[in-house]
């Protein structure tokens, strides 16, 4: 575990591939991260504390400096799970790369901020959003994902609950996509590398 002391932040390796016996699922996810913020959020539903800190921005922040071998950005995954499928009821965001195939969905949206689309991929209905960063503050700058998703989905904020939240960095390094779909699981990230991962400790 890593901790973010000054960011109030910390930064869970899952060890899970270490026993395969136990955790058959996890046989060579040595690249399954999970940031927890330290301050007292519930999660995805609570609107005021969740806003208190660029939480996704951090979490990317993590995979560039706190994880190595460093994820390449446009691989990037940041996920959230639906509140009525999580199993902690802290906020955390779950770190690792896309999963084949949203990579090349994601590429082929439109970058326009104001438009929200719709894909079908992997079983699931995504409705989509593209986020531009802020001039000369680096990804995940923009408006709040999770605040992107209330406005996209069906319900509005009465429908949070039931959805789970994908965001990644958009072709053009110049914004994000957020992902918003029913049911969507952590499980749809690849936490799966050619080189077995590890917290970086020589970064404070």
């Amino acid at each position: 575990m890593r901790h973010g002391q000054s960011q109030r932040f910390a930064l869970q390796h899952d060890l899970r591939f270490q026993d395969t016996a136990k955790y058959p699922r996890a046989s060579g996810e040595s690249c399954r991260f999970i940031f927890w913020t330290m301050d007292s959020v519930v999660g995805v539903e609570d609107y005021f504390y969740r806003k208190q800190k660029k939480y996704w921005q951090q979490s990317f922040e993590a995979s560039q400096h706190l994880v190595t071998p460093r994820f390449q950005a446009l691989n990037v995954a940041l996920g959230i799970q639906p509140a009525t499928q999580r199993g902690q009821h802290q906020f955390h965001i779950h770190i690792g790369t896309l999963a084949p195939g949203y990579r090349e969905a994601i590429d082929s949206l439109n970058l326009d901020s104001n438009v929200t689309q719709i894909i079908n991929l992997n079983g699931y209905k995504f409705y989509v959003r593209y986020v531009a960063d802020r001039e000369g503050e680096g990804p995940f700058s923009g408006e709040d994902p999770l605040d992107v998703a209330t406005e996209m989905i069906p319900g509005g904020r009465q429908s949070v609950p039931l959805y789970g939240v994908l965001v990644a960095i958009a072709k053009n390094n110049k914004g994000i996509f957020v992902l918003a779909s029913k049911k969507w699981e952590r499980s749809e990230i690849n936490y799966k590398q050619s080189q077995v991962c590890a917290l970086n400790k020589t970064q404070q």
